[in-house]
């Protein structure tokens, strides 16, 4: 799964709203869970990440929240 680079997604039943992106060598990510009153930040400094992104992030939801 390679979600659009911001939005709505909704993970092991809960809805996450995120945001992320490439610069200049950089990857972040930003995703809000409101249910969990969680907060995932990731920051990388490799370019083009969004794949590995989104796995990250999905492992974290699964495992922690």
């Amino acid at each position: 799964m390679l979600p659009e680079q911001h939005g709505t997604l909704s993970i092991e039943d809960k809805v996450i709203y995120h945001h992320g992106g490439d610069i200049d060598g950089f990857t972040s990510l930003l995703v809000l869970i409101p249910e969990s009153n969680g907060l995932i930040i990731l920051l990388s400094n490799q370019q083009d990440k969004g794949e590995e992104r989104y796995k990250i992030m999905e492992a974290v939801l699964k495992n922690e929240f």
